[in-house]
């Protein structure tokens, strides 16, 4: 249960927290930059404990899914909300962890694999792949090809669900 979590443990939750709630927005944007108060985030997530346990390694590995930057912003110059450990308590979220089972962290690293390229060594056909450049909306095709591709677009960044 978070309320039995160290502050720094707390911290790297509320972060894993946040990433895992807008990841569908998060999802492929490159140089993110996430503004924290506490130092100890950043070294929790680059020299982890010897014998760090199966929860907080599976946190580590849904933040490092992001292209994300960590700044260090001390408490006192920090202006937006310090969110990440002092979120009440929610009764029902570790119910909603059990349900989600996290499976969105290998949906995500399977979207990151497709999206880096790297897939393109395993097969002959680009068809199945999500979005390469030479699939978007052109101005050179109709205009209800364009509509059906922003609309595949838009399902895909709402759910990640490849078309």
């Amino acid at each position: 249960h978070e309320s039995h979590y160290s502050q720094p443990k707390l911290e790297l939750f509320g972060l894993f927290r946040a990433l895992q709630s807008w990841r569908l927005y998060l999802v492929g944007v490159q140089n993110l930059i996430v503004e924290v108060d506490a130092k100890y985030i950043k070294g929790m997530l680059n020299e982890p404990d010897l014998q760090p346990n199966a929860t907080i390694n599976r946190w580590i590995q849904g933040i490092f899914l992001f292209d994300l930057k960590l700044v260090h912003v001390p408490a006192t110059r920090f202006k937006g909300p310090d969110a990440l450990s002092h979120r009440p308590t929610d009764p029902d979220y570790p119910e909603a962890i059990a349900d989600d089972d996290d499976s969105w962290l290998d949906d995500i690293a399977l979207l990151t694999f497709i999206s880096d390229g790297r897939v393109l060594a395993f097969t002959d056909s680009t068809e199945n792949l999500p979005y390469l450049s030479s699939s978007l909306p052109s101005v050179f095709i109709t205009r209800e090809l364009q509509d059906t591709l922003l609309s595949e677009v838009m399902n895909f960044l709402q759910s990640t669900n490849i078309p």
